[in-house]
């Protein structure tokens, strides 16, 4: 949804091979229909994030399907809020597994088949959020954080692999 589905449209438009993962299999098909009419090819998945078996699963399948990866965009994401102390400590662990861990096992599963290939770009979604902290959004805060973090660690890891990375 949203900006991954935008995204997908545009490259949809260029006659991309796009692989499209979501927890929601009903938007995930619409979303597919959508890429194959604007003259993508879609390869549809359909993955929890913050579940780090699923994704694995979900990578060696899509680098099956497609033979490569040539662009990998972390862009799951989710925002929720309330003062520190009144957050439950399993919202902390919900919003970390999918904005943080989300982009961690993305990086994880995908960043050998781009370092084989010697080629590649990781973009991953943050938030002014990241820089901004806002009060009542302290779990959103730290995960976008993390995933500028995240980002500037690779960036300079991978320079010399052929493997761009970028942050919104």
């Amino acid at each position: 949804s949203g900006l991954g589905r935008a995204f997908s449209h545009e490259l949809a438009a260029d006659g991309w091979t796009i692989g499209m993962a979501d927890i929601n299999e009903a938007e995930l098909a619409a979303a597919a229909a959508e890429v194959e009419a604007a003259g993508g090819k879609p390869l549809t998945y359909r993955l929890d994030v913050s579940d780090k078996v699923q994704y694995k699963q979900v990578a060696e399948a899509f680098l099956q399907d497609a033979g490569g990866i040539d662009l990998l965009f972390n862009n799951a994401g989710v925002g929720d809020g309330s003062p520190f102390e009144e957050y439950a400590l399993e919202n902390y662990e919900w919003m970390t597994g999918i904005n943080q861990l989300g982009v961690v096992y993305g990086c994880y599963y995908f960043i050998p088949a781009m370092k084989k290939q010697q080629s590649g770009h990781i973009l991953n979604t943050a938030s002014a959020a990241a820089i901004g902290c806002a009060p009542t959004m302290g779990a959103y805060n730290m995960t976008k954080a993390a995933v500028v973090a995240i980002s500037e660690t690779l960036y300079g890891e991978l320079m010399d692999h052929g493997i761009q990375v970028s942050c919104i």
